[in-house]
């Protein structure tokens, strides 16, 4: 599990972002130019954060051996959405995080990116 925490130029803030990774990438070193994982944006309802799933369910558990990327936002009891007078979430949903994932980890860009739960954008 990796928790990253960065400016967003769309939330005006610091975003929080915990995210799950395939075991092959916990362990020995990967050559992640040839290795690209599947990733799935797993979102929650309004009033939790990205580690909801991690400790009210069993998202660790059932992900430990797929070989997927699982990225679970915080997003402030947004819904998603483009405040209009306040924070952009969707912006930060669509084009702000995936480019920040796709930076950190070895992700494809257009397909294999899946998004699940309450509100998925």
């Amino acid at each position: 599990m990796v928790n990253l925490s960065f400016h967003s130029y769309y939330v005006g803030t610091q975003a929080h972002v915990t995210v799950l990774l395939p075991e092959r990438l916990k362990g020995a070193p990967v050559d992640t130019s040839k290795t690209e994982y599947p990733v799935l944006y797993l979102l929650y309802g309004h009033s939790n954060d990205g580690m909801m799933h991690l400790t009210n369910g069993n998202t660790a558990l059932l992900c430990r051996d797929l070989d997927l990327i699982v990225v679970m936002p915080s997003a402030c009891r947004s819904f998603y959405t483009n405040a209009k007078h306040g924070y952009l979430y969707y912006g930060y949903m669509t084009k702000e995080l995936p480019v920040m994932i796709n930076n950190y980890f070895p992700v494809p860009w257009a397909c294999y990116r899946l998004r699940s739960g309450g509100g998925a954008v």
